[in-house]
């Protein structure tokens, strides 16, 4: 097997394995064919967000690159591919669906990504990738999710139940934006104090299960209360 393939199967199974773990919430499961495709979507929304952080990163300092730039474009474009294809698509019939979909989609956007880390070529062996791997589904691609998850949330309630539509909305993205903000300003916090301040390690992991367990409480378990309600055109 090429070094490239390995690659591609350890970027590729810590999105499946959050994927399969977040489907089992669903009591109505979503079709194969439409999972798949919002998927592979949000894995190539990977292309125009990186072209554009690149863009606007050459205009900007990194710090404006690092914490919002990059961020407000990466939850944008995680949302346009659901805008796109879920909007317009019969399969979107309950609330949680919505939810679900922006967790799919971040979790392709999330795969693509952990393969352009895993392609370091600083990375030469194989427990080196696995061990990126693995610090990627506890960090980085749970981020993703959490924080799509959330602005999935606010926008099913908009949806399926308010005319507030825009305003609730907005709040969503920007909660979004701000957890994901946070968790880039941990890692490079991280990065730059590698070990001085070890607490900070310990204090980010604990903030990772508190995450999941707010966002199936709060957010999948009260849409699911929410199902029989008429779809708001």
């Amino acid at each position: 097997m090429t070094s490239f393939a390995v690659s591609l199967i350890l970027a590729v199974i810590p999105s499946l394995l959050w994927l399969s773990f977040y489907l089992r919430k669903d009591a109505h499961p979503e079709p194969n064919w439409m999972i798949l495709k919002v998927f592979l979507y949000g894995s190539l929304a990977v292309a125009p967000a990186i072209i554009a952080e690149l863009g606007l990163e050459i205009i900007t300092s990194q710090w404006l690159a690092i914490f919002l730039i990059s961020v407000f474009i990466e939850e944008i474009i995680k949302y346009l591919v659901i805008r796109w294809i879920v909007f317009r698509s019969p399969e979107l019939d309950e609330p949680v669906d919505l939810m679900l979909y922006m967790i799919i989609s971040a979790l392709g956007f999330a795969a693509l990504e952990n393969l352009f880390f895993l392609l370091d070529p600083q990375l030469v062996s194989f427990a080196s990738l696995v061990e990126i791997s693995a610090a990627r589904f506890l960090t980085a691609v749970f981020i993703h999710t959490l924080s799509s998850g959330l602005f999935g949330y606010f926008l099913a309630r908009n949806y399926f139940l308010t005319n507030r539509r825009k305003k609730f909305s907005i709040l969503g993205f920007l909660l979004a934006v701000f957890l994901h903000s946070l968790y880039n300003g941990f890692i490079i916090t991280l990065s730059n104090q590698a070990g001085e301040q070890p607490g900070l390690v310990w204090g980010l992991f604990a903030v990772l299960p508190l995450g999941l367990i707010l966002l199936y409480i709060f957010s999948f378990k009260k849409l699911r209360q929410l199902k029989f309600l008429p779809l708001k055109k």
